[in-house]
């Protein structure tokens, strides 16, 4: 999976629950959890999302990330 899909992918999971768990994500994007604490810790690195305990949210990066996304391929 490209990371584009990805962050698109957490972006609707947030919109429908604001506050997922790994387990959350981890399901929704069909991967191990293996591979779901490194991307989630990237993504909390990089300010695509935020960790709120054992909860992580949308962070400030995630619609620009998305924009400049969808832009590159208009």
């Amino acid at each position: 999976r490209a990371l584009g899909d990805i962050f698109q992918a957490l972006k609707l999971r947030f919109d429908v629950e604001p506050a997922q768990t790994v387990a959350d994500i981890r399901d929704h994007l069909s991967i191990t959890r293996k591979y779901a604490i490194p991307l989630l810790e990237y993504c909390d690195r990089v300010g695509h999302t935020t960790r709120d305990g054992d909860r992580r949210r949308a962070g400030d990066r995630l619609e620009m990330i998305l924009a400049e996304h969808q832009s590159e391929h208009d």
